[in-house]
């Protein structure tokens, strides 16, 4: 009887593994706006290869997990491996057939299926508890932002040992949370209550929410017997029970500003220098800061240009803060400018739409001059330069009386081992003078800096003024690396005095 049962148990394995070999399925066959779907891929074979996925459906692939057993029937090995992808859709959405390679050979799946339920609000008046979502505008201009509040509501006579609000999210928005979620009592209901600022990205009709929130009630097992009433065995037989409930949504509909303009807010400008008086090489820092209210984190890097001058823009800076439920922020750039001679820093316009006007508005700070000493002399005004006539003056006329005289073969002879001296002479000259100049320049000022450099960004900035030289660019290249890809480059110092001085 025994022999007869196993042989049915392998029969029925048998047959499972000819009729399955791949099968695909989610862990739910719907889901709520917010909720992840994981959706698991199963194969049997000795060698299983699964698709490499980077989404589902168009949606991104947000985790992945894999599981494995072995079956081993009268010696016969056979894996059974999964694969777990996790996404969050936003919408109903079908996995098409998926591929998967089972012993070198080509296994299909079944194209899977899986709808986005629509939650029904559990706001009502008579409700024992429900979520709530509130916006202060539901008209905006992209920069724009609103104030949406989560509010959840549970009547003071209900016992709940926890709550979970799901984080509002929503892809058209840039979301910011205001401070913590706030707890008080409204009549008979205890109140939870989390606040939003939404900044609107882009034009549109957009729905927000629902928001989930996730109940946790303490239920009493059934244990039977005597114990069952016992209220100090009960506190040992409990266990919590989860409930979900879902918001309301809400229509936003956010108009496009005019020109392309991202910003919306009301806001200054500001530019100052540390410096106004510097000497040539030496670097001006130059500041810019914005500061106001709206979405100061879309304001874009500032470019300056200025002739003659080498100019270098760190990456920006944002600081910002809530107040009274509306969102202000600190722009700060700050901007190093080298030059030889004097150079002018230009207006620097900055445009947004105003929300006081209600237009787009440009304001501007005044041109900065900069006195550079030491400049090198130029001709600013690009005219011709005229030079001063030069006057012949004629000279008394002397009368001269010209001696020939025949040279000797003596005479030619001692030209010759005399000119012959001179060119020796004149190459060990310039050879020594050669040294003396290296040894005079490498006490210049410039030399004695490029030692005194104990960082790389020091360093940097005394070279920026020669990168026209392709040596020196390319030591500047490794300087900047080392700044910001902490690369580890070695930087002689003596080979960049040769190439300065060559």
């Amino acid at each position: 009887m025994k022999k007869i049962l196993g042989n049915i148990i392998i029969l029925l394995l048998f047959s499972i593994n000819l009729i399955a070999s791949v099968s695909i399925k989610s862990d739910k066959t719907g889901f709520y706006p917010g909720e992840s779907v994981n959706i698991t891929i199963t194969a049997r074979g000795k060698d299983i290869k699964f698709p490499n996925l980077t989404d589902i459906a168009g949606y991104q692939i947000i985790g992945v997990a894999n599981s494995s057993s072995t079956t081993i029937i009268n010696g016969d090995v056979t894996n059974t491996k999964s694969k777990t992808y996790t996404i969050t859709p936003e919408d109903t959405f079908t996995v098409p057939k998926l591929k998967v390679i089972v012993d070198e050979k080509e296994e299909w799946t079944n194209p899977l299926t899986i709808k986005k339920l629509k939650p029904t609000t559990s706001a009502t008046k008579r409700a024992k508890y429900f979520v709530e979502l509130k916006t202060d505008k539901k008209h905006l201009k992209v920069g724009e932002s609103a104030t949406v509040t989560v509010r959840f509501k549970i009547r003071s006579d209900i016992a709940v040992e926890n709550v979970y609000l799901t984080p509002l999210k929503n892809g058209n928005f840039w979301i910011k949370k205001i401070g913590s979620e706030n707890r008080y009592v409204d009549g008979m209901y205890d109140v939870i209550e989390q606040k939003y600022l939404l900044f609107a990205q882009k034009s549109g009709t957009f729905s927000v929410g629902p928001i989930k929130a996730t109940m946790g009630f303490l239920v009493r097992q059934n244990m039977g017997g005597a114990f069952n009433n016992d209220p100090f065995f009960q506190q040992f037989f409990q266990t919590i029970r989860y409930k979900d409930i879902y918001s309301n949504q809400i229509q936003i509909t956010v108009e496009a500003l005019p020109n392309g303009l991202e910003v919306y807010g009301d806001f200054e400008i500001f530019a100052t220098v540390d410096k106004k008086k510097v000497y040539a090489n030496k670097p001006v820092n130059l500041t810019i800061k914005i500061l106001g209210e709206g979405n100061i984190d879309d304001i874009k890097k500032f470019d300056i240009n200025i002739p003659n001058a080498v100019v270098y823009a760190d990456e920006p800076k944002v600081k910002s803060y809530i107040k009274n439920g509306k969102y202000y922020g600190e722009f700060s750039e700050k901007v190093a400018i080298i030059a030889d001679r004097d150079f002018t820093i230009p207006a620097i316009k900055f445009t947004y739409f105003d929300k006081k006007s209600n237009k787009p508005i440009t304001k501007e700070t005044k041109p900065i001059d900069i006195k550079v000493i030491g400049a090198t002399t130029q001709n600013t005004q690009n005219q011709p330069i005229i030079k001063e006539p030069i006057v012949q003056s004629k000279s008394p006329q002397i009368n001269t009386k010209v001696i020939y005289k025949e040279k000797s073969k003596i005479d030619y002879l001692y030209l010759i081992l005399s000119f012959l001296l001179g060119v020796i002479v004149t190459i060990i000259f310039v050879k020594i003078s050669n040294k003396s100049k290296r040894r005079v320049k490498r006490d210049k000022p410039l030399e004695k800096m490029i030692f005194k450099a104990k960082t790389d960004k020091e360093l940097y900035n005394l070279l920026l003024p020669y990168a026209d030289k392709k040596e020196i660019q390319k030591i500047l290249d490794k300087l900047e690396e080392n700044i910001y890809k902490q690369t580890k480059h070695k930087i002689d110092k003596n080979e960049i005095l040769d190439i300065l001085e060559e």
